[in-house]
């Protein structure tokens, strides 16, 4: 039987392409270590291989993956072969709990929230990577390991990322055309923006009825727009100014009500 993920061509040639590039040379992409590091190949994509063709993912943009404990699992892996590192990708929802264990870190029980509400499934709060894996894929920028966030070290390889990012906006286009894009973290939106990548923008307006923000949380109030990417059909982009971490995190409740908010907006004409 074939993989799921070897169903999604277009994704697989890109990922044996880099980890080819990346097998004759770490540095490649030709970013600042550190705080990058090439230890690891790059992860161009976080999921994607059990999401249906025709279904309405939501793909969420981050910045660049950071180093954890696990990180030396991870380069184990991924490195180990071709076949194993597009599994890496691609299955990322199952691959992932094997090396870290399954019970979610709070970067991932945050995106169980947000899903849950985007997708009206509730994932399994100790195990949400079936649900995960079958709603959501991410796109990191930059898809090297990074020891902290440090958007300046990737300035030198700036029209190389670019590049990179659209081809992959490109192929989550061709295999979902309805595909929404999320972006969480006010320094990738600047990116975007800096690179030309996004159309006008307009403020999603928010409720903020007393009782509401009580229930969700004030920082559920972050500043969301909403935008087009300048990209193949030009795809529906959110953009939130801040990540579901630290000072910009809301409450569960209110990490679920964006997700069916932005769920919503998407889907009116």
């Amino acid at each position: 039987m074939t993989s799921p993920e070897r169903t999604f061509t277009a994704a697989v040639d890109l990922l044996e392409e880099h980890f080819a590039l990346w097998s004759r040379d770490p540095g490649y992409l030709g970013l600042a270590c550190p705080p990058y590091t090439n230890e690891c190949p790059p992860l161009l994509f976080i999921g994607g291989g059990a999401i249906p063709p025709g279904a309405v993912p939501l793909v969420v943009v981050s910045f660049e993956p950071l180093l954890t404990w696990h990180f030396p699992q991870q380069v184990e892996y991924a490195g180990r072969s071709v076949e194993q590192y597009v599994r890496w990708n691609m299955d990322y929802a199952r691959v992932f709990p094997q090396i870290a264990g399954e019970r979610p870190q709070s970067y991932w029980a945050a995106m169980g929230d947000f899903v849950h509400g985007w997708a009206a499934v509730a994932p399994d709060r100790a195990a949400p990577w079936p649900v995960l894996g079958s709603t959501m894929l991410e796109l990191p920028f930059v898809p090297m390991h990074a020891q902290s966030h440090v958007p300046a070290g990737s300035m030198g390889a700036a029209a190389r990322l670019r590049e990179l990012f659209i081809r992959r906006v490109e192929i989550v286009l061709q295999r979902w055309p309805r595909a929404a894009f999320v972006v969480l973290g006010a320094r990738l939106h600047d990116r975007l923006r800096g690179d030309r990548l996004l159309d006008a923008e307009s403020q999603v307006d928010l409720p903020a009825e007393r009782d509401l923000v009580r229930e969700l949380g004030p920082r559920y109030l972050t500043a969301v727009y909403r935008s087009r990417l300048l990209v193949g059909s030009r795809p529906t982009v959110f953009l939130r100014r801040g990540p579901f971490s630290r000072f910009t995190n809301p409450r569960s409740a209110g990490r679920k009500y964006l997700g069916t908010l932005l769920r919503a907006l998407h889907e009116r004409p």
